[in-house]
This record gives C-alpha cells, structure tokens and sequence, in this order.
C-alpha cells in the first residue's frame, strides 16, 4: 500500500478518518492526498439569481482551498507525506474519480452515521464512495 486517499468535508468525523489513515500511512510509509470537493448544489446555485452575491460561491472554494493547505501543512510538520487535490463536483463522484486517477491503495471518509429521514434524505457520501471505489 503506497497512495492513500482520504477524503475531508473538515468535519470532525473527516478528523478521526483522517487521523485512523495518517497512523496507517506512517506504519507502512504511504502518501496520503488529502482530498476535497467544493461542491455547490444546483439548488443553491438557484439562489444567486434571486438576488445572493456571486461571490458567495467563490469565497466557498476559496475557504476550502485554504483549509485544505492548512491541513496539508499541519500533516507535513507531523510527517506524512501529503498532497492535496480539489474537485467543484458532486463528492462522491469527485473522490471515486480521484481515486482511479491516483491508483489509490485506500479511500478514508468519514461519516456522520444519519439514519431514518436524514439519510433517506441527505444519503451518505461514504456509502456512496464504498460501492463505486475500486
């Protein structure tokens, strides 16, 4: 096992699957990318025409591009090897993609665990991600 993906919304469940892949990857001297999707739904897209400020989208990715460095820097000075990489697209789709592109060994994400109406609603990303990863 060499290259690690692992997938982050910067929540605190990202965290601990984060932290589980970066403890994985030091045993076994892998590269982790840390992995973001910016992903706007069209539905929100919607409300810029209603009168919202573009630049809410922009300041959006700009705020998780900026996440994504300061997490990348904080893994380098632990000493993981790390990247990192971006996608606007649906997350699921975005990390599946990815993962193929890299030949990923391992795809982290966390999950927040919903049941009943939010996740009938909502869905899950990491389920999304664990029947189409390779």
């Amino acid at each position: 096992m060499s290259t690690f993906l692992v997938a982050t919304d910067f929540s605190e469940h990202a965290d601990r699957a984060l932290a589980h892949a970066c403890a994985l990857a030091k045993l076994l001297s892998a590269r982790v990318e840390l992995f973001s999707s910016a992903y706007i739904p069209p539905y929100l897209v919607a409300a810029v025409a209603t009168g919202m400020s573009p630049n809410w989208l922009q300041e959006a990715r700009d705020q998780a591009a900026h996440q994504l460095d300061a997490l990348a820097a904080r893994l380098g000075a632990e000493g993981v090897s790390v990247t990192t990489s971006s996608s606007t697209e649906e997350p699921a789709t975005a990390i599946c993609a990815r993962s193929d592109e890299i030949a990923a060994d391992l795809v982290a994400t966390g999950t927040r665990g919903r049941t009943g109406v939010a996740h009938a609603v909502f869905g899950s990303v990491a389920e999304r991600v664990a029947r189409c990863a390779h």
